[in-house]
């Protein structure tokens, strides 16, 4: 045998393993027949898992950008408190605006809740809350 050549005996390759076994046999047949299903099914279930992930993070970048609308047309609006005459209305527009923003910050929850969270991390910023929170307890605090 020269070096560098592959012959049979050198390297035994998979078909002298199967030659074992006739193809003809139903156990050869069966087992192959086995494994390409298990394979598909496998593959099915991953792409389920990951169609899944996806679905929930896509629902997560689309409730972290209501979140931001909202917030940032809560801010505006409370914004134009000193140049309206009726200021209590204009408050309590802010108050439900900021209610629904607090339901869509609990769809958020909800949606995390049994996930790891830093799988779905890209999908929402929390920083946008916290400013959320921080710009509307200082308007109110200087309209006081």
């Amino acid at each position: 045998m020269r070096l560098g050549s592959r012959t049979r005996e050198a390297a035994p390759h998979r078909s002298l393993l199967l030659s074992k076994v006739p193809a003809t046999s139903s156990f050869f047949c069966i087992r192959v027949a086995a494994l390409s299903k298990i394979t598909h099914f496998c593959a099915v279930v991953f792409q389920q898992e990951l169609d899944t992930k996806h679905d929930k993070y896509e629902r997560l970048v689309k409730i972290s950008r209501d979140i931001t609308i909202e917030s940032k047309r809560t801010i505006f609006l409370l914004h134009r408190v000193t140049n309206v005459p009726n200021t209590e209305e204009v408050l309590k527009e802010a108050e439900l605006k900021l209610e629904g923003v607090r339901q869509k910050i609990g769809q958020v929850a909800e949606e995390l809740r049994g996930e790891d969270i830093h799988q779905f991390h890209r999908a929402f910023t929390p920083g946008e809350f916290v400013i959320h929170l921080h710009r509307k307890r200082k308007l109110l605090r200087n309209l006081n």
